[in-house]
């Protein structure tokens, strides 16, 4: 009796693995009926597809028995999502809607996780609090001079500009708060930057490939003199600042 059993089951399990039925059908454009080659199919459930041939047919087989979502995509048309029931073997016709299509953006970067590039670590530099008081000078080519990767470029003292690994004049943008100076120091080398460098209360220095957000004149990189012209709090009292410099 027991190998009966054990028969029977070996026979039904057969059964069920070779009842798998086939599934085919053709894919056509709804406006004008005509036949759609390329499209590529998927059934979700099995992970498995297949693509329309030049008569826009397909063909799945040897399909388990059970329901399935089956996907069509084709470049200009809308996708189709639809749920089948595989029981039989099957034929079935799919109309396609014409459409516009979001493709995904393909991003080349020399970053391997592809962030946003303002998200990508930044070569930066901030000058403020004590450290400005001691290392203020004349102009801002002084007072930013053997800053780490910044030299200063000058034809004498009143007339010194930074220079960032090497770039200079209009390859560099100075920003006052955030704004362009627009003085003639980026296109001559005898004008001095606007600011005297004993007005900032902070300098940011930006360098590497973010700058060039700010334009193709920040090549070298930016920097940014901010100063207290608009008051950023409401004062109680009187106050103020006394600075002494020199030079020869």
């Amino acid at each position: 009796m027991r190998y009966i059993i054990i028969i029977l089951f070996f026979c039904f399990s057969a059964t069920a693995i070779a009842q798998t039925f086939q599934f085919n059908g053709k894919v056509i454009d709804e406006k004008n009926g005509k036949p759609l080659v390329g499209v590529n199919l998927i059934l979700e459930e099995l992970k498995i597809g297949t693509s329309t041939d030049a008569l826009g047919e397909f063909k799945f087989t040897k399909i388990p028995k059970g329901n399935y979502i089956l996907v069509c995509s084709f470049i200009g048309h809308k996708n189709v999502k639809q749920t089948i029931t595989i029981d039989k073997d099957q034929s079935i016709v799919i109309e396609m809607k014409e459409g516009t299509v979001n493709l995904a953006e393909v991003i080349v970067t020399g970053n391997p996780f592809a962030s946003d590039p303002k998200e990508i670590s930044q070569s930066t530099l901030t000058i403020a609090n004590l450290e400005m008081q001691i290392k203020r000078g004349m102009n801002l080519g002084t007072t930013l001079n053997h800053q780490p990767g910044i030299s200063m470029r000058s034809n004498g003292i009143a007339t010194a500009r930074p220079v960032i690994r090497g770039f200079s004049n209009n390859r560099i943008l100075i920003l006052e708060n955030g704004l362009r100076m627009g003085d003639l120091s980026n296109s001559s080398d005898d004008h001095t930057v606007s600011g005297d460098g004993s007005s900032p209360e902070k300098i940011e220095v930006l360098r590497g490939p973010a700058s060039l957000l700010y334009g193709n004149n920040a090549l070298g990189g930016v920097v940014n003199i901010i100063t207290e012209s608009i008051p950023n709090y409401l004062p109680t009292g009187f106050d103020g600042n006394i600075n002494l410099s020199s030079s020869t």
